[in-house]
């Protein structure tokens, strides 16, 4: 799942920033979980590691809806 989300990362598929935030997101707490149960000291670094990497998907994101022209809606 993860080297889908990079691929459509790499083609900046705009649909794929708010998927990969979740999904870090959800493994982020599936690591803390992991480390409260197991007392594993790498979890919680490599938790911090996907924060930081959905502190930029968030900021990439933001960037490209700013560049992106809006689209019109009919009424």
């Amino acid at each position: 799942m993860k080297l889908a989300l990079v691929l459509a990362l790499l083609r900046r598929w705009v649909p794929a920033y708010p998927v990969a935030i979740a999904v870090l997101g959800a493994f982020v707490v599936y690591e803390v979980y992991r480390a409260t149960r197991t007392g594993s000291i790498l979890l919680p670094v490599l938790g911090a590691l996907d924060i930081a990497i959905i502190v930029v998907i968030v900021r990439e994101y933001r960037l490209l809806r700013k560049d992106r022209p809006e689209v019109k809606r009919a009424r």
